[in-house]
């Protein structure tokens, strides 16, 4: 496939598409589901993504059926700053991702990132999930979407020997559809060194093998082409995955725990909204029958506490709660007359320690545990 061809399909790049869906790889299926569906019912990669390369890409991989893509957000990092690297996962039509909160089933995705550098990475950031009702009735918290999750990254004083600084991120996960299958790949990037400036005349580049400069200076310039074009889709998945990520609880939401003859509820109002939906994370309060309460039309949600659940922790106790007696999770709203999702950080005290208080408004955004090993 001519050069020029490749690079001008590269730069048509849209916002989301890393590489397309693949079935190489596969590294065996877990759980008592059925076999895997043949390789054919899969949508099959563009042809730029499977056309030979002259320079290997270590920043981009396919295993199975999802693709991953290591990038960073800003194309040079000066020391002493703090950025941000994205690993942008495009799972094939059909199959999902777990988010790393309550599920019946799954594994969520894992990062291990590495540098010889002295970067040192903070918490993974992770949009709202979907949620996925299975036959039982099972619950699962999904990405099915094409998806990105964000890892901050803080920069030592020293500027690294070589003009870069080198990331390298070991990725692993459990994709499912009728199958469940594992994979996993290692990715590795290289970010410019910025100038005194703050200014670089590189982009971040995947960690390549050296080869002959281009003598054709057309296609350099619409290699330069494609390389905006494409830092420029970055920047929009940058901020669309911002928008994706949990905010504050906003002030008109109302809460209060309710005991009563059919248990203890916490009763979540929203103005306006027209549906709802609680993603519980793992280390809060339990709660009961999450497929049929977790998820509500209007602008009540009332949440049971599993008392069963909380009684054999020992949670709800009368002294002052520990981070296991408190409700975490993401509050997902849609409000009437919008199509858009607002997903809303949750971690309220539990009904012991709520007792003579009044409802609570604005509250502080909690983190998602830490899935990196």
């Amino acid at each position: 496939m001519p050069a020029l061809r490749r690079l001008t399909l590269l730069a048509s790049l849209t916002l989301l598409t890393v590489l397309g869906p693949s079935v190489a790889g596969q590294r065996g299926a877990t759980g008592p589901r059925k076999p895997a569906p043949a390789a054919t019912a899969l949508a099959p990669a563009p042809e730029w993504a499977t056309a030979p390369a002259s320079t290997p890409d270590r920043s981009t991989a396919t295993d199975g059926p999802v693709s991953v893509r290591l990038l960073a957000e800003r194309p040079s990092w000066a020391p002493q700053s703090s950025e941000m690297l994205g690993v942008a996962f495009t799972p094939a039509p059909g199959w999902h991702l777990y988010w790393p909160g309550v599920n019946d089933s799954g594994l969520p995705v894992r990062i291990a990132a590495r540098s010889p550098d002295g970067l040192r990475f903070g918490e993974l950031q992770w949009p709202a999930p979907s949620r996925l009702v299975h036959p039982g009735p099972l619950l699962d918290h999904v990405y099915a979407e094409p998806f990105m999750l964000l890892l901050p990254v803080t920069l030592p004083s020293e500027a690294p020997a070589g003009g870069h600084w080198q990331v390298e991120a070991e990725i692993d996960w459990l994709v499912c559809e009728e199958a469940c299958l594992r994979g996993g790949v290692t990715l590795s990037l290289e970010v410019p060194l910025a100038s005194a400036d703050g200014r670089s005349d590189g982009a971040p580049q995947a960690a390549t093998q050296a080869t002959p400069a281009d003598a054709d200076g057309d296609e350099d310039e619409v290699e330069d082409d494609a390389t905006q074009t494409r830092g420029q889709a970055d920047a929009a998945l940058f901020s669309a995955t911002r928008a994706q990520l949990p905010g504050a609880l906003p002030a008109d939401v109302r809460t209060r725990w309710i005991t009563d003859a059919d248990g203890t509820r916490l009763e979540l109002i929203v103005p306006g909204a027209q549906h709802l939906e609680f993603y519980p994370l793992a280390d809060g309060l339990p709660l009961a029958d999450l497929v049929a309460r977790c998820a509500a039309d209007g602008e009540r949600l009332e949440l049971l506490l599993d008392a069963g659940a909380a009684a054999a922790t020992g949670s709800v106790t009368p002294q002052a709660p520990t981070a296991s007696e408190r409700l975490r999770g993401v509050l997902a709203i849609t409000r009437a007359g919008r199509h858009d999702i607002q997903p809303v950080c949750v971690d309220l005290p539990g009904p012991a320690a709520s007792q003579g208080s009044a409802p609570t408004g604005a509250v502080s955004r909690p983190s998602l545990p830490e899935r990196s090993r």
